[in-house]
């Protein structure tokens, strides 16, 4: 987050960070596809609508 968010911008307030930095995090969970989550959004995994594929060894 810092490197995508936080470095990026110029709060002028407290609570203008705090309102960008939500936002992003609701981003990073419900929009922003993960790699290790098998290009799925956190959200999806967690509200169980998507399944991660198990290794087989």
């Amino acid at each position: 987050m810092k490197y995508e968010e936080v470095f990026l911008t110029e709060y002028f307030t407290v609570t203008e960070a705090r309102e960008s930095v939500a936002q992003y995090i609701d981003f990073y969970n419900k929009v922003r596809v993960h790699q290790s989550l098998e290009y799925h959004t956190p959200y999806e995994i967690f509200a169980g609508t998507k399944k991660l594929n198990k290794c087989q060894n």
